[in-house]
């Protein structure tokens, strides 16, 4: 009893407080809120949004509203390189955000640095007159790479090594006025070449007398010029020397003398432009260190001699290609020494085309295949670049179809679009030939025929969902030997023709994408009437022989049964009182036909049985080749009896 009457008055209590609310509420008349300008309430970081609160203003109204605050951007550091990079593998630099509790990181991906190739092998050793070759080797990853040596002499480089001209000698007695010299060998001992008096080793010398090393031309070439690159540095501080730069012919006569040192510890010497040697064959340059000190004079030697190179000049590299506007530029670079030389290549003379009265025409290059039947003879080829094909049929068939040549145009033919086709035709003999525009090479649905055209053609073909693929052309001209010529082709896109309307309630035949005309030696034309799909007209301007041979074939589609009745419907008109014939038959071509109607005017109703000898497709030809006229057909049906 005590809890029942605690819930009653606790549910007092609720009631009581909503009420107080109401009461305070009702204080303030209804109204739309007038928000002040906001206070931030909660500052946004880096990694979370802030809080902007918003009191009403008006008077009494307790309401408030809050908006999100964006988050600030962060504040990185300067960074870390968190993996150092090499020069096989990127880096990364780490960046931390400073902003209070956030620590969010981000990666910069550092480049590769440069290889330190400070390894050094020589793999060819230059010569006087041959470049050489070195191999530099990364100290980190190990990889290498070639550079060429200059081709030149060198004293340290080529010591003790066979392959070069040195010889290490010594003298009894020097002067500067000498004409003669009478050199002895110096003998070697465990790498070191040396007498009583003097010592030379690879890089070094010891001397109290006078010591000769020589560098032999041996070459082939007539004459050279040479420079000459002496140092010298003195064991200690006292050592002096005196050297000689020589040339001397084969007898060992002085041809030539300059002084190379200078009265100091250390000295360099190289001779000038106007102090060039000029060697001929088996001369030598020679380097003469004589001893100053009362004991040895010892020091380290350097001695480079380099040739004005006689030059062999590689076949050169184009570097710069001619044009009609610039010369370019050709580079030889000399196979001995490396050294560059450019020669123009003049501009380019533009040839003056001759023009190709069928440039811009179809090339028929690739696109023929012959098509013949067993027992016969077809051949096709080209002429004027691929712009002319000859159809040639030398021992024909029974069927004017079984012996030609299909074009595979390569154009693709989507519904809504259409093309003009232009081209000139020719023939070698007066027989029938037909060109079919058809939408596959086999079982295909044509888009016209064209019977024994000549002179300049043209036909424009519209595309629709039926008869939408590929155009081909095939030149059939199987029952008789001729020989047809087609030139100047030209298939260009057109606007389509607009699709005439048609009553979505009528049940008569459309004829859009259904007709095609047939002119044999006729010209002709067949069209859709604009203003009505039920209605298609056809017209012949220029007459053949045979009422056959020019009219309008019509595709019903429809597929007759065997043992069924039909009834044929339609209304025919026609401009000129001349005879025209309806054929109805089971198929384009080779066809059984089911009936004939002659002339009829008006209103037109037959009835045809189909049989076993008859079965087939329903197609309806309107021929009238023989004279001028324009026949109108309309209100078409075709529906099955019961």
């Amino acid at each position: 009893m005590r809890f029942k009457m605690n819930v009653k008055l606790m549910i007092l209590a609720v009631i009581a407080s909503f009420s107080i609310a109401g009461c305070n509420n009702k204080t303030v008349p209804e109204h739309d809120h007038v928000w002040d300008a906001g206070e931030v309430t909660k500052q946004p970081t880096c990694h979370t949004e802030g809080i902007k609160t918003f009191k009403c203003t008006v008077d009494g109204c307790q309401q408030t509203k809050t908006e999100s605050v964006a988050m600030v951007p962060h504040t990185w550091d300067e960074g870390v390189i968190t993996t150092k990079p090499t020069c096989s593998e990127t880096g990364v630099m780490t960046y931390t955000c400073v902003n209070e509790g956030c620590g969010k990181t981000k990666t910069l991906t550092l480049s590769k640095v440069d290889h330190d190739y400070s390894e050094e092998e020589i793999i060819k050793i230059p010569d006087l007159l041959h470049i050489g070759e070195k191999e530099l080797k990364c100290s980190t990853c190990d990889e290498t790479i070639s550079e060429e040596i200059k081709a030149h002499a060198d004293f340290e480089e080529q010591f003790d090594n066979e392959s070069f001209s040195w010889k290490y000698q010594s003298l009894e007695t020097f002067t500067i006025t000498d004409e003669d010299l009478t050199p002895t060998l110096l003998t070697k001992e465990n790498g070191v070449y040396k007498d009583d008096n003097n010592e030379v080793s690879k890089g070094h010398i010891k001397t109290k007398g006078h010591t000769l090393l020589s560098y032999g031309f041996n070459s082939d070439q007539e004459k050279i010029s040479v420079k000459a690159n002496i140092k010298f540095s003195g064991a200690d501080d006292i050592t002096r020397v005196d050297a000689y730069l020589l040339l001397l012919n084969q007898s060992n006569h002085v041809k030539n003398i300059i002084k190379a040192s200078s009265d100091s510890k250390t000295w360099e010497f190289v001779n000038s432009d106007e102090n060039i040697l000029e060697l001929q064959q088996f001369d030598s340059v020679c380097v003469l260190i004589s001893g100053k000190n009362e004991d040895v004079s010892e020091g380290d030697l350097s001695i480079t001699i380099t040739a004005k190179c006689i030059h062999i000049w590689d076949e050169g590299e184009v570097t710069k290609e001619a044009t009609e506007e610039e010369e370019g530029i050709l580079e030889y670079t000399c196979i001995l020494c490396g050294e560059k030389l450019e020669h123009s290549i003049p501009k380019i003379i533009p040839d003056v085309p001759e023009v190709d009265p069928l440039e811009g025409y179809f090339d028929f290059t690739g696109k023929n295949i012959n098509r013949y039947e067993s027992g016969m003879d077809v051949n096709s080829w080209l002429t004027d670049n691929g712009h002319t094909l000859h159809v040639e049929v030398t021992t024909p068939g029974d069927a004017i179809w079984k012996g030609g040549t299909f074009v595979n145009t390569g154009i693709t033919c989507e519904a809504g679009k259409a093309f003009n086709i232009s081209f000139e035709v020719s023939t070698l003999e007066d027989n029938d030939f037909e060109i079919v525009f058809q939408n596959k090479q086999w079982d295909e649905k044509k888009y016209d025929t064209l019977y024994s055209p000549k002179g300049e053609v043209s036909k424009k073909i519209n595309i629709t969902e039926e008869n939408e693929g590929s155009l081909w052309l095939y030149i059939q001209s199987g029952n008789a030997v001729n020989e047809i010529v087609i030139t100047k082709l030209s298939i260009e896109e057109t606007t389509p023709d607009p699709i005439p309307p048609i009553d979505p309630e009528s049940d008569y035949f459309n004829f859009n994408g259904k007709i095609l005309g047939r002119f044999d030696g006729v010209t002709g034309n067949v069209w859709v009437d604009e203003g009505d799909a039920t209605k298609a007209h056809v017209e012949v301007t220029t007459p053949g022989d045979a009422i056959w041979k020019g009219g309008m074939f019509i595709n019903t589609g429809i597929e007759l049964e065997v043992g069924k009745t039909y009834t044929v419907s339609m209304f025919l008109e026609r401009k000129e009182e001349t005879a025209f014939e309806v054929v109805l038959q089971n198929k384009q071509w080779d066809e059984t036909k089911y009936l004939t109607i002659y002339s009829e005017l008006g209103a037109v109703e037959k009835d045809i049985t189909i049989t076993n000898a008859n079965v087939g497709s329903l197609w309806i030809y309107i021929q009238f080749g023989n004279v001028v006229n324009e026949i109108t057909i309309s209100k078409l049906k075709v529906v099955e009896k019961e």
